[in-house]
């Protein structure tokens, strides 16, 4: 089952995620969560990078990463999307030599 417990200032301990990768090829939506559910969770830690995000999730075939802080409690779900499109204004901004955004 997926669990998640509060902490002081509203932070979540994450135990799984549902992606839409886990549910686009269903046939039988009626599945209760816990059979379609991620449990291994890979994580990233706050202090990362952005490169290093990109090369967890390139590396583990995944993407969405939660972040989590010192405590493993959620501190924010980083996206590919969101990496990837960071990533490549930065660099049209080092092309242009626009500052950064």
């Amino acid at each position: 089952m997926c669990s998640a417990h509060r902490f002081s200032h509203s932070f979540v301990a994450v135990a799984c995620v549902v992606t839409s990768r886990d549910i686009d090829f269903l046939t039988d939506r009626d599945q209760p969560l816990s059979k379609v559910m991620t449990t291994n969770l890979i994580t990233g830690k706050e202090s990362m990078t952005l490169e290093e995000a990109n090369a967890i999730m390139r590396q583990s075939k995944k993407a969405k990463l939660p972040i989590v802080n010192e405590r493993g409690e959620l501190v924010s779900l980083m996206s590919r999307s969101y990496v990837l499109n960071a990533t490549f204004r930065d660099r049209v901004c080092s092309f242009l030599s626009l500052p950064d955004v």
